[in-house]
């Protein structure tokens, strides 16, 4: 769908005026022009523009100073349009000398210390004086609303001048639209203090202080930070492009003091640029040329299309006379053939301001001569008299193109955009240089990128729906349009589908797509070409279906997939076959899994058919081995499952058992023996009523002690695990043992008395037999039986009973009797201790008494005490005393104590020996 709007004819515009827009760059930079240049030389050759001359310039009051070059005047040029002045002049308080001046002084409160001043005398050619300005500092930002900030003035006095500084006059660096506030860092910045500043203080200078951050940027503090220029790479702050003006009295005198200068100390810079030419005086009038319809370029107009106008201006000052000015017009276009001029008085050559007329328009009529010609230019030279009596001249061109082509701008094909909302435009325009804007109309937004001025932009919407995008193709020059649409379509479709399912063995699913974002919808499946929504399938095993689905527009959803699961068959455990003893019950389990996971049904049968039981678990007791049948079913289509259990009823042995002796005297040992057939049997236990038990042993030895009868049981295990037993009370017998003992008398029998008679103390003895070592009779079976043992020496013999019980136990006893001798003692009645080996000792013979119990002591004639022994075996060798000398022959007594052997009776014999030398 295409649609045309012709404001007028459009024309190509010529290459050159495209060549200078695109070269205009973003990159660029502060350089320095000239370093230190005098002062002279920066208000005569940099500062001053038309209408102006300066003289009597002074630095910092120094008419010699101004001739020399300065440190804090510089020359700058500026090739980047992110700052607004070309080139100029910086004054600067960096490498500026101390000051004094009442005017900067009286602008702060505070003492002024190092700067720039510069002053001179000048006369205006027209009734005001104008020139354009920055101020910077670096104090911006650190120090808004403090007391301690730098301070510049523009002080001009003269005629018609009135002021409160020196000379009565008034500063020009006034923020705009006030006539009395200075322009500074308390009254244009951000419109916030910094850290420990205070509103106040701002306050103080303007009460409007925050509307004031209309004149402040920080835009060009990179391009500061990256200059070349030396003592201003750390301003933080500057004012935008502002103007200082003033009406003057063309012809007179004026002097100007251009001053800044840094405040408390002498390390913040502040400084102020001063755009080249801009110090002027306005002439009486000012010509200037202008497209009345053109966009694109003022100084262009397009035959058929532009009436363009050359106006002649003059202030509200200057109208109170009648003014005549006369023009003459050049250039490559022929008045008359290319263009008309109209509104011209005095044959075409001048017009006239009347009194109380601040402007006079001649109109520029091209007209539309069907050729190519390429742009052709017309150019006017205006001059008059001021009110000094000067002849002052003005200048204007304006360009003709010719007249344009048609425009045909093509927006491309109507599109469908899908999900996501992302398409590009292709859209075509019949001049490549010509303006094109792309809108459009919708439910939603569109975000063009990177804008809506690109032919092939990337769209993106927000919002589904229909949308008609408008090419429109323009041509500046001539302000024509012509407007192509499409229709684009913007479907957002999505696809919802049923939850993945669970089926049984046998079963069906229904599967469900739906499709949202569109009229109408077709639905693919990976398992079928039915293009339906919904799916009733049947399943073997577990799958995933795929499905997307496409709407009536041709839009994709996303692929979504259904997993249908089907559930396994039924699964059946039961117990193993068993075995079970007769009589026995036992459990026997079926266990289902799969299918519907259950509950599940159970139904047990046996061989006959007959039903036994339902669930998971029954109790069963056959009397005979039996199979038990057990068929499973769950709560949907799965296949029953069955299976058996057999339960067999195993066979008991007959338990044989006997012992080799019955009856035993204490202690016993029996020796038992089992008879049952190995075959049956497969573990073996014994138990005594004593509470011995013995396992796995077909023959056991039971050692009892204690006399009584006794019961005997023998379990059985069979390999089956059968459990049998069988007993035989009082199987075992055990006798009581007597208990033999004797004694005799005397204790000890001696040689002059051998006859010992034996008291028997037996208990249950029924028989007895006796054995008398050496004794007389040698053997005896009386009771109590009398021994005679040997009269002729002593010594001990051994005598032995044997006591029999009445069921022939049997039980020893043995003892030792023991023949001594009576108490007798022989002592010798003299001795020859004289050295030879006759007769050398004298020693006592004594018999029956105890040996570790003797003393035996010699005394001589006068009673002394000449030997003693305590051992029987040692005679006197008829010494004494340590030194062992002989005693002298005769007369000694001696005297012998000691104790009975066996009864401990005291005995004490004396006696006398002769010693014989």
């Amino acid at each position: 769908m295409k649609n045309y709007t012709c404001l007028s004819t459009v024309v190509k515009l010529f290459s050159f005026l495209f060549a200078f827009l695109l070269s205009n760059s973003l990159m660029g930079q502060i350089t320095l022009t000239n370093p230190n240049i005098t002062p002279a030389y920066a208000v005569n050759d940099v500062l001053l523009g038309a209408g102006v001359t300066a003289t009597n310039i002074t630095y910092n009051g120094s008419p010699l100073d101004a001739q020399n070059p300065q440190a804090s005047v510089i020359e700058f040029a500026n090739t980047s349009p992110v700052f607004p002045l070309d080139s100029g002049v910086l004054l600067q308080t960096s490498g500026a000398p101390n000051i004094i001046d009442p005017d900067l002084s009286a602008i702060t409160t505070n003492n002024v210390t190092n700067g720039t001043i510069i002053e001179f005398d000048f006369i205006p050619d027209g009734d005001s004086l104008s020139f354009n300005y920055i101020f910077s500092s670096v104090e911006y930002q650190g120090y808004t609303c403090s007391n301690y900030n730098d301070v510049f003035g523009f002080f001009i006095s003269g005629p018609g001048i009135s002021g409160p500084y020196t000379n009565n006059a008034k500063n020009i660096a006034v923020v705009p639209g006030t006539t009395n506030i200075p322009v500074g860092i308390n009254s244009v910045n951000s419109g916030s203090p910094s850290f420990g500043g205070s509103a106040a203080n701002c306050a103080a200078v303007d009460p409007n202080w925050t509307s004031n951050s209309v004149y402040f940027t920080q835009s060009y503090n990179t391009l500061f930070s990256n200059s070349s220029l030396p003592g201003f790479s750390s301003f933080n702050g500057s004012t935008v492009e502002l103007t200082a003006n003033t009406s003057v009295i063309c012809g007179q005198t004026y002097h100007i003091k251009l001053a800044i200068s840094n405040v408390m100390d002498t390390g913040f810079d502040s400084g102020v640029f001063l755009k080249a030419g801009s110090f002027a005086s306005e002439p009486a009038f000012q010509l200037s040329a202008s497209n009345l319809t053109s966009t694109f370029s003022d100084s262009v107009i397009v035959e058929s299309c532009h009436t363009g106008t050359f106006c002649f201006d003059r202030t509200a000052a200057q109208n109170s006379n009648q003014a005549v000015v006369y023009f003459q017009t050049s250039g490559t276009a022929t008045r008359g053939v290319d263009y008309n001029l109209t509104n011209t008085q005095n044959s075409g050559d001048s017009v006239v301001l009347g009194i109380g007329v601040n402007s006079v328009c001649l109109n520029v009529v091209p007209i539309d001569d069907g050729i190519t010609e390429g742009p052709e230019n017309v150019e006017i030279v205006a001059y008059s008299v001021n009110p000094c009596g000067d002849t002052t001249f003005s200048t204007g061109e304006i360009w003709i193109a010719d007249s344009p082509v048609d425009l045909v701008p093509n927006a491309g094909n109507d599109t469908v955009i899908c999900n996501g909302g992302q398409g590009t435009l292709n859209g075509a325009s019949t001049i490549s240089s010509n303006e094109i804007l792309w809108t459009y109309s919708g439910p939603g937004n569109v975000t063009f990128t990177p804008d809506d001025q690109t032919l092939n932009a990337d769209v993106a919407f927000d919002t589904p729906g229909q949308y008609i995008m408008y090419l429109t193709e323009s041509n500046d020059s001539c302000n024509t349009q012509v407007m192509d649409s499409i229709i684009v379509d913007y479907e957002e479709v999505t696809l919802g589908v049923t939850n993945d399912t669970t089926i049984c063995e046998n079963g069906t699913a229904t599967m469900v797509a739906t499709g949202s974002g569109s009229s109408s919808f077709v639905y693919n499946w990976s398992h079928s070409s039915d293009l339906n929504g919904t799916q009733v399938i049947t399943p073997t095993n577990q799958d995933t279906y795929s499905v997307f689905a496409e709407s009536v527009l041709g839009c994709l959803t996303d692929t979504l997939d259904i997993e249908v699961d089907v559930l396994p068959e039924i699964t059946l455990v039961t117990s193993d076959s068993s075995t079970i003893c007769p009589g026995e019950n036992i459990k026997i389990t079926a266990s289902a899994s799969g299918g519907d996971g259950g509950p599940y049904n159970y139904v047990w049968t046996d061989d006959n058919g007959v039903t036994v039981g339902n669930g998971d678990l029954i109790d069963v007791s056959p009397s005979v081995t039996t199979t038990y049948t057990v068929e499973v079913t769950d709560g949907c289509e799965s296949t029953p499952k069955s299976s058996t259990v057999e339960v067999v009823v195993a066979g008991l042995p007959d338990i044989v058992f006997d012992v080799v002796d019955g009856e035993i005297c204490t202690p016993a040992e029996f020796v038992l023996f089992n008879q049952t057939a190995d075959s049956l049997v497969n573990e073996t236990y014994w138990n005594i009523s004593n509470g011995m038990t013995f396992m796995d042993n077909d023959t056991i030895e039971v050692n009892i002690e204690n006399q009584g009868t006794y019961d005997v049981q023998m379990v059985v295990v069979t390999p089956e695990g059968c459990v049998d037993s069988a007993s035989v009370n009082e199987m075992l017998r055990v006798y009581p043992k007597p208990s033999a003992d004797f004694t005799f008398f005397p204790m000890p029998a001696t040689i002059l008395n051998p006859n010992v008679t034996f008291q028997n103390e037996s208990v249950n003895g029924y028989s007895y037999e006796w054995n008398f070592e050496e004794g007389d009779p040698i053997f005896a079976t009386s009771v109590n039986p009398t021994s005679t043992f040997p009269n002729d020496k002593t010594g001990e013999y051994e005598v032995e009973l044997i006591t029999t019980s009445e069921h022939g136990c049997k039980d020893t006893s043995t003892n030792i009797v023991e023949v001594i001798p009576d108490v007798t003692i022989f002592a010798p009645n003299s001795f020859t201790p004289n050295g030879d080996e006759l007769n050398p000792t004298w020693k006592p013979m004594i018999q029956g008494v105890d040996n570790m119990n003797v003393t035996i002591e010699i005394y001589n004639r006068w009673g002394e005490k000449v030997w003693e022994s305590h051992d029987l075996n040692v005679g006197w060798d008829g010494t004494y005393g340590s030194g062992n000398i002989i005693v002298p022959a005769g007369v000694y007594v001696w005297k012998v104590k000691a104790s009975n052997m066996i009864n401990d009776d005291k005995y004490v014999w004396d006696g006398v020996l002769n010693v014989i030398k």
